[in-house]
């Protein structure tokens, strides 16, 4: 049986290059679903389908910025990923680039962004592409960079809610209220798609629904905080009894700059 590695490499049925020309272009759901869809149920390869699964976990760590777990699932797949894919280095760098826009910090996140081309992260890498040209009020580039990204993830609920913020900072309502609803049809406890929705329907008059929404996503933000911080702890371990008090005032300050950016429906 041939690994899914040699599998993307040699297949040379149309069912086979179908998902395969997929996946090496980077929509990894469409692949998966390509493959279901095209490959008769007693062709199909179990090792293969379970490789398109684990990518589509990948994509769903990516979402929620959960670099670890990304990274981890990476090296599990290390020996079947295509050769070409420096997929770990990049996305090593992605997670660094991540850091600078929680600092607002946009030019140094793009200078990073813009070398990043592996296939199985143009989603992410276009989402904070998108979110530092909100930061640099390059709102059309923005919006364009937000697109592309939802066409090789659907479901990237971090694009979905920024281009809604778009919309709504240009006070289209609607449309801003159907992105936000279309963010929590993929993640109903998404924090910042919750608050904007709140607001946008308080800009429509419907002050109930709007503070039913801000309760949900305040329970939401703590949900989120608390699992941030015990993220942190088991990162660093035991390096947090070794800290110098300055450190304290540096963390601190990085956790309020993140509050506020998220205040600003910047994620």
């Amino acid at each position: 049986m041939q690994t899914p590695s040699e599998e993307l490499v040699t297949g040379d049925q149309t069912s086979d290059l179908l998902w395969q020309e997929a996946l090496m272009q980077g929509y990894v759901e469409r692949a998966k679903l390509l493959y279901v869809e095209h490959v008769a149920l007693e062709a199909r390869d179990e090792a293969i389908l379970a490789y398109l699964r684990e990518l589509s976990n990948l994509q769903s760590y990516l979402r929620a910025k959960k670099w670890r777990q990304a990274l981890e699932l990476l090296e599990s797949l290390e020996a079947s990923l295509p050769l070409d894919m420096d997929v770990k280095r990049e996305l090593a760098e992605l997670a660094q680039s991540s850091s600078f826009l929680d600092r607002n910090q946009p030019e140094e996140a793009l200078e990073i962004l813009e070398k990043l081309k592996s296939p199985l992260l143009l989603a992410e890498i276009l989402t904070q592409k998108g979110t530092a040209q909100i930061l640099l009020a390059e709102n059309d580039a923005a919006e364009a960079s937000f697109d592309e990204a939802l066409d090789y993830d659907p479901k990237h609920y971090r694009a979905l809610t920024n281009r809604a913020n778009l919309w709504l900072e240009q006070s289209q309502i609607p449309q801003a209220i159907q992105g936000y609803e279309a963010a929590l049809n993929v993640k109903d406890n998404f924090a910042n798609a919750l608050h904007n929705l709140a607001i946008a329907y308080r800009k429509q008059g419907q002050i109930n629904k709007s503070v039913q929404l801000l309760r949900k996503a305040q329970r939401a933000m703590r949900q989120q905080d608390s699992e941030e911080a015990k993220g942190r702890l088991v990162q660093n371990g035991h390096k947090r009894l070794g800290l110098k008090p300055q450190y304290f005032v540096y963390s601190l300050l990085a956790i309020l700059l993140l509050l506020w950016l998220r205040s600003r429906g910047i994620i």
